[in-house]
């Protein structure tokens, strides 16, 4: 069993989901002070970036963690 540090385990996706959260607020609020025919333009846009980044969060590698150590702390053991 492999433990990886917060900062390595962190990095591996860290930016697709910060990605995820930001695209959207960022198109509501383009979209708000924009209005009229831009808004549905910003919507569909920022839709599709939105699927872009679902897609590359579901391709990225996710050797980062290893699954047994997210399902035990360190240092106990399992109880057979």
């Amino acid at each position: 069993m492999t433990l990886v540090s917060a900062a390595e385990a962190a990095t591996a996706g860290g930016a697709l989901l910060v990605m995820a959260i930001i695209v959207p607020v960022v198109g509501a609020l383009t979209a708000f002070i924009c209005g009229g025919r831009w808004t549905e333009r910003i919507a569909l846009a920022s839709m599709l970036i939105g699927l872009a980044i679902v897609i590359a969060i579901l391709l990225a590698p996710s050797g980062a963690v290893h699954r047994s150590s997210i399902c035990s702390a360190p240092g106990r053991r399992r109880s057979a």
